[in-house]
């Protein structure tokens, strides 16, 4: 009996979530901002912390087609990939979305544009055979650990080398879990600190080298980062 209670609910969910998938896909979009307060009162939330950096996101792309890259598929939380590609679907371009993981694809599969393509394999392997220019990196993969803050910059500035010759002016930087300031530091996090002089983050070792190779502008810096490559540079080392 509990096990088919427990199949009656995950059917009534799965039904639910389809209608909702439905009425967000048809629903009319007036402007790229539009879009992304609808997806954030469908998906996710309303205030969510990152929602201001997506409306500026969005209204630098203006409703122009687009290429997006993402790292980490989302089919939970902010829920971005269902996002990036109503933008492809609404506006014209393609998305590319990379995950190591199944479940997230799987889910959202069924839902998305043609225009957007799913990729199952760890993300910085795959970031290094994809030869396409973007015009959004969105990079979001190995969440943020604050007792041991090290693996989650590591695979992001791992994941930034891989794309790094491929940036040309007017690129959008965009990455999650890198806040400009944390209230309370763990003593790992501390450690990392005082070790390598930023913040952790997934961005941590990324911003600093988006500094010192390029010529760029910090459009948004709260619990993401978001940076426009207005110019490039002659590559200088970092200190």
């Amino acid at each position: 009996m509990r096990r088919m209670l427990n199949y009656l609910k995950f059917i009534s969910m799965n039904f639910k979530e389809q209608i909702k998938a439905f009425k967000y896909k048809y629903s009319k979009i007036t402007s790229p901002e539009s879009l992304v307060e609808l997806h954030f009162k469908t998906w996710s939330h309303p205030q969510h912390i990152n929602l201001d950096a997506f409306l500026k996101v969005f209204k630098i792309l203006n409703g122009k087609p687009a290429r997006i890259l993402e790292t980490d598929t989302s089919a939970w939380g902010t829920d971005s990939t269902r996002l990036w590609d109503k933008y492809v679907r609404e506006y014209g371009g393609e998305l590319v979305s990379i995950d190591i993981r199944t479940e997230p694809s799987r889910r959202l599969k069924k839902h998305l544009h043609n225009s957007t393509t799913l990729v199952v394999e760890d993300s910085v392997s795959a970031l290094s055979r994809i030869n396409k220019a973007f015009d959004v990196y969105f990079l979001d993969s190995y969440d943020l650990d604050l007792n041991n803050p090290l693996p989650s910059a590591t695979h992001g500035y791992l994941e930034y080398l891989q794309i790094k010759d491929r940036l040309q002016i007017g690129n959008l930087i965009f990455i999650d879990d890198t806040p400009l300031k944390i209230d309370f530091l763990s003593d790992e996090a501390k450690a990392f600190v005082e070790n390598y002089s930023v913040m952790p983050g997934k961005g941590a070792f990324v911003i600093r080298d988006l500094l010192t190779s390029f010529s760029i502008e910090v459009l948004h810096h709260d619990y993401c980062y978001l940076a426009l490559i207005v110019n490039l540079t002659p590559r200088v080392k970092a200190n």
